[in-house]
């Protein structure tokens, strides 16, 4: 009996280790269908029916590559320019060109930025992964030469597309918006990416009509667009770790109840650093504003109902020296355009001296800088710079 029990005993063992090994083979082959496959660009590659997946040619063009991907699939681009690739604005990528294949879009109007525009260069409308090969510093996207007010580089209208990660961006240049998401969409994530355009990241729809839902940007730069860096209008964004350097107008236009803004730097801007929409819920932290012509942040609310919200451990410092609508100076600037009182917690920010808020060399905060039914609690300032490191590779 003992022999007999012991055998079945090890029967039982053995069945087991059979039923674990097929579960999780089962479970490996479920894991790598649900990743999708790869599809490759290149500018060596060809646009052909065939071109993209493991073992064909690679597309020339990140519009071909998409169309031939399923939802699910990650696309990989070697270095060097596409988009618009002869840079004449017309965008035609008959034959092999390898020119992208621009899209007609429902108007998208950005009132801030003063874009109006019907065209994406580069659509993306499945749940995809795009990433660079090399990085934004060797992978360039032409949005549109000397036109670029016509085209969106990078429209995104999918849930869930991931599009760039650190060291894995893109360089958008020359278009009307670098990287859109539109309103409506979520979950989107938009890393390690360079904007050079009209505008440089947007979500949300650019009225603020139509939020998007739960949008990351994060390590992103924008650099010199003609209008405004990021401009987030999404309840659930998390904004973390971008700059936004010696853009024409506002390094950060951000609205919505709970998004975060963190470790982000706005430098050297002709107008603002930040505008912030006053919402309960927005978390404004650990960020930097350093050297823009107007305020470093500038707090704005309708006042249609009392809303409290924090402001607090930034650096805010050399802002306000040349605004366009006075006082000068002013590290935070809070309007309240209505009757109901919008209180601010500012406190442990940097002002750019020990003491606080005040004249140069600090920026100021309170009194002058601020309009409306407004209570700015500020009773405690921290003493040395919050240091907040620009986006690395």
């Amino acid at each position: 009996m003992r022999n007999l029990h012991h055998s079945a005993k090890r029967r039982s063992v053995g069945w087991v280790a059979v039923c674990v090994a097929a579960f999780a083979v089962l479970a490996c082959a479920g894991s790598a269908h649900a990743a999708g496959n790869t599809l490759y660009v290149a500018t060596n590659g060809t646009d052909d029916a065939t071109c993209g997946p493991d073992g064909m040619a690679p597309c020339r063009s990140i519009s071909r590559a998409i169309a031939h991907a399923s939802a699910g699939d990650q696309i990989i681009v070697g270095p060097g320019l596409y988009g618009d690739v002869n840079r004449d604005a017309l965008v035609d990528p008959s034959g092999d060109s390898g020119e992208e294949n621009r899209v007609m879009v429902p108007e998208v109007q950005c009132p801030v930025g003063g874009v109006s525009t019907i065209w994406a260069l580069i659509n993306i409308d499945k749940t995809l992964t795009i990433v660079s090969r090399d990085g934004a510093g060797a992978t360039i996207i032409e949005a549109g030469g000397q036109f670029f007010q016509n085209y969106i580089g990078v429209n995104i209208t999918a849930n869930g597309v991931v599009f760039g990660k650190r060291g894995k961006g893109f360089t958008i240049r020359n278009g009307a918006i670098a990287v859109n998401v539109n309103g409506g969409v979520a979950s989107t994530s938009v890393q390690g990416n360079i904007a050079e355009c009209q505008m440089g990241f947007v979500a949300g729809s650019c009225d603020g009509s139509v939020m998007a839902s739960g949008t990351v940007l994060k390590a992103n730069t924008a650099v010199s667009n003609s209008t405004v860096g990021f401009q987030v209008f999404d309840d659930t964004a998390v904004v973390s770790g971008n700059l936004a350097k010696a853009n024409l107008y506002t390094g950060f236009v951000v609205g919505g109840a709970g998004v975060v803004v963190t470790k982000n730097i706005a430098v050297d801007g002709l107008y603002r650093g930040y505008w912030l929409f006053a919402t309960p819920g927005l978390v404004f932290s650990k960020n930097a504003a350093i050297g823009n012509v107007d305020a470093g942040v500038f707090l704005m609310s309708a006042g249609t109902t009392p809303v409290a919200m924090s402001i607090a451990s930034n650096t805010l410092f050399g802002n306000g020296e040349r605004p366009q609508y006075p006082p000068a100076n002013c590290g935070l600037t809070i309007q309240n355009a209505g009757s109901q009182m919008l209180t601010v917690n500012a406190d442990g920010n940097w002002w750019g001296a020990a003491s606080g808020p005040g004249a140069d060399p600090a920026d100021a905060a309170g009194g002058t800088c601020t309009a409306g039914a407004v209570t700015l609690n500020l009773t405690q300032s921290a003493t040395k710079e919050i240091r907040v490191k620009p986006p690395t590779k």
